[in-house]
């Protein structure tokens, strides 16, 4: 019997620790910041629950005890499956550094379960051990099925359940499994009590009526769901400028797609990529690695029908929501290809006359392996020679927090002898953090369009010295998580 709990709480510790990426991430992101502040809160409950546990099983060891234990881990982890967006939508309210908010996240949501779950294996080990001489081996045999389990909840939260039932309700089944265990354990105890029994029973019956009950939806929610690769929120709502309905698409902290439900045009930064067709007048195809809601690729297959589009999307979830919520549809001239940006650069033998970049991994940071000069290289080498680089950049030129942006523009001076800077927001305020457009060709480009749209978007060209702190990055070193956590407000973005 102890085998199985031991077993059951090991595989609980590491759905939990994966599941609570997901809870964390539309709030905090899932930068190596905030995996830093879960991953060392986890392994610091597992020590404190070691370290309790053993002094509380040699004190008070027994099974009625450690019933109670598993009912105390359910009952909290059932709280947090019910109460995250509440605490966590508070944190973001008081515009915390994102390591504060991150490790203070992580301690009052996943702490105290994780030493909880933490002190089962001590407590088994002394109500297994009868021989002082087979300690060794009982309690290696314990710390191995707790291990297992680990290893199996790893692949079956990982590869199965995320993408099948989402994370509030794996921390529902977590919940249930723990008070079924501690029921079991309740026929294992010296002293089983009848009433004990009964309130464990309702309690779990009580959890299974909640989870089935219809989920009050927030305001405008449209989807909220778990895909392999990250957790997707949908939402309807009305821009506030104009009252125009919008339709907006959220993997992390921030928007990572945005549309007007009605109309063709383009919401914000999204317009600086029909640049490509200035500096280089030549498109004949085009690679777009970012698709998310897919916007601007249906905006590109409208205006450039014969122009062939390749668009380089991880989560092959994306397309399907694209099409269901943003009105996508595909066509002959786009070919979409599922993997992750850097190894499709690395296995390709195209060419292309426009390369358009609008990927973010969290917390509104490029994922640092696009941002190095070894990938930057493999973007020169994909394009033509005529061929212009568009890579939307949220971030500040000046002062401090701009490290990011100018150590971004000096490294991608190492391959391309022209690279441009356009801020979205305001051209003029270098301090202010905003969508900045960075453009890079490999010959001089003469900029010009009669058209009043494309003349404006080409007047915000930064024209100042861009001077500050920055690196080349490589693939060796690129802190970028850090530099973006410099960060300390945030101006209105697009």
């Amino acid at each position: 019997m102890l085998g199985i709990v031991v077993f059951v709480t090991g595989a609980s510790v590491m759905v939990t620790e994966i599941v609570a990426s997901r809870i964390l991430a539309p709030y905090i992101g899932t930068s190596i910041i905030v995996w830093t502040s879960l991953i060392g809160v986890i392994l610091g409950g597992l020590a404190l629950g070691y370290y309790w546990g053993g002094r509380l099983a040699d004190k008070a060891g027994s099974y009625f005890l450690l019933r109670n234990i598993l009912f105390l881990a359910s009952v909290y982890i059932f709280g947090v499956s019910q109460a995250s967006g509440y605490l966590l939508t508070r944190l973001i309210e008081a515009n915390a550094d994102i390591r504060i908010s991150s490790l203070v996240s992580s301690l009052t949501l996943f702490l105290p379960p994780t030493i909880l779950l933490g002190m089962v294996i001590p407590f088994a080990v002394a109500l297994s051990l009868k021989e002082v001489n087979k300690a060794g081996r009982v309690a290696g045999g314990l710390y191995a099925l707790s291990t297992l389990g680990s290893i199996l909840g790893t692949f079956w939260c990982g590869f199965f359940l995320l993408a099948d039932i989402g994370s509030i309700k794996i921390l529902v089944l977590i919940s249930l499994l723990l008070i079924l265990i501690a029921i079991l354990l309740n026929f294992a105890a010296e002293k089983a009590k009848t009433l004990w029994f009964l309130i464990l029973l309702s309690a779990a019956l009580l959890f299974v009526f909640i989870a089935a009950g219809a989920k009050v939806k927030e305001e405008g929610l449209l989807l909220d769901t778990d895909t392999l690769y990250s957790r997707v929120i949908i939402k309807a709502g009305r821009e506030p400028e104009t009252g125009r309905e919008t339709i907006e698409l959220t993997k992390g902290r921030f928007i990572e797609s945005y549309a007007y439900t009605q109309g063709d045009d383009l919401f914000g930064y999204y317009n600086y990529y029909d640049l490509a067709s200035i500096f280089n007048p030549e498109l004949s195809r085009v690679l777009m690695i970012g698709g998310a809601g897919f916007v601007y690729p249906k905006h590109f297959l409208k205006t450039l029908p014969k122009t062939l589009l390749d668009v380089v999307e991880l989560d092959p979830a994306m397309l399907e929501l694209a099409e269901e919520y943003f009105g996508f549809t595909p066509n002959p001239t786009l070919q979409v290809y599922h993997e992750d940006a850097r190894t499709y650069l690395n296995s390709t033998q195209k060419k292309y006359d426009a390369l358009l970049i609008d990927v973010f991994d969290s917390d509104i940071t490029l994922p640092f392996q696009l941002t190095t000069v070894e990938v930057i290289k493999k973007y020169y080498e994909a394009l033509t020679p005529k061929g212009v680089l568009i890579v939307n950049i949220i971030g500040q030129i000046e002062g401090e927090e701009g490290e990011f942006l100018r150590s971004e523009y000096l490294t991608y001076l190492q391959m391309f002898p022209f690279v441009e800077l356009y801020p979205i927001s305001d051209a003029k305020d270098g301090s202010r953090i905003q969508n900045i457009m960075l453009v890079a060709t490999k010959n001089k480009q003469e900029e010009i369009s009669k058209d009043a749209r494309i003349a404006a978007m080409l007047g915000h060209r930064w024209e100042k010295t861009i001077e500050g702190k920055a690196i080349i990055l490589t693939d060796d070193f690129a802190p970028v998580e850090q530099m973006m956590a410099k960060r300390t407000r945030w101006d209105y973005l697009y």
